[in-house]
């Protein structure tokens, strides 16, 4: 499903029409409101920035927003593609291409213009566009507090707390990781869902299954405790890591922001999957 934003920049309407001459100055004979109406109208068609772009329902963003990694097209209603010039603030957070296609680079903010002409006279459209890092996203997708126990679809989440019997009861989530064809619900299926989701389902068959402790990186999908209960690490530094887990507290419930030191870790390891 394409979610679209529109922008209209009244401002601008505003300018362009009042620069057309004495013919658009606001006045209270009705001619000239229509006058000015018709203008208003005209720039409306061909002045609103649309941006196309799949996911953004799913990962729950805001309209201005997309996610990095992931690909839009920005186009003018009623301009054609190649009467549009692109102009970005800040390239390194990304590029538009002369086709309107947009390339994210890194998380952050960036004021896209589009220049174009229309009935002979220059007209400029800016918007602000966020590049939303991959976890980010993810934390918007699943927050922390609800309950990932729709046995239906894996990729939304319920206000309830799950009683381990009709919710969850079959398997919501199947994947190939390193070699393992998993289905797989709670704790488990969530982290290799969320896993899926940052890297990609099919760069998870790439992966790889260490049963011996050798520290871990972002993104490692961890098995501990005896195997019964799975993790997916999110941040590590100095002698910690940051990680997201579900039914930790045996509801299915969603929690991002865990810590553990790399000692604990170690000793309640059993297994892990890993990018290298």
């Amino acid at each position: 499903m394409k979610n679209k934003w529109k922008s209209l920049l009244s401002a601008v309407v505003l300018s362009a029409v009042v620069a057309q001459g004495p013919a658009a100055t606001v006045q209270a004979d009705g001619a000239s409101a229509a006058r000015m109406s018709t203008a208003v109208s005209q720039m409306q068609q061909q002045g609103s920035i649309e941006l196309e772009y799949e996911g953004r329902s799913e990962f729950r963003l805001k309209e201005n927003e997309i996610r990095l990694g992931d690909t839009g097209t920005l186009s003018l209603e009623g301009v054609k593609a190649s009467n549009v010039q692109w102009r970005v603030s800040r390239p390194s957070v990304l590029s538009v291409d002369s086709q309107g296609g947009i390339e994210t680079k890194r998380a952050g903010s960036c004021a896209v213009t589009a220049t174009y002409r229309v009935n002979g006279r220059t007209r400029t459209v800016s918007r602000n566009i966020v590049v939303v890092s991959r976890w980010d996203a993810e934390k918007s997708k699943f927050p922390s507090g609800t309950y990932w126990n729709n046995s239906h679809n894996p990729d939304k989440v319920t206000l309830k707390p799950c009683n381990h019997k009709e919710d969850c009861s079959s398997y919501i989530y199947e994947v190939n990781i390193a070699g393992d064809s998993l289905k797989a619900s709670q704790c488990h299926g969530f982290a290799l869902k969320v896993a899926a989701d940052i890297y990609g389902r099919q760069d998870l068959a790439h992966w790889r299954k260490y049963t011996s402790y050798h520290g871990v990186s972002v993104g490692d999908v961890v098995r501990i405790y005896n195997q019964t209960h799975t993790i997916i690490i999110t941040k590590v530094y100095g002698n910690s890591v940051e990680y997201a887990d579900c039914n930790n507290g045996d509801t299915c419930q969603i929690t991002w922001g865990h810590v553990m030191s790399k000692d604990t870790l170690r000793s309640v390891y059993n297994y892990s999957y890993t990018q290298g």
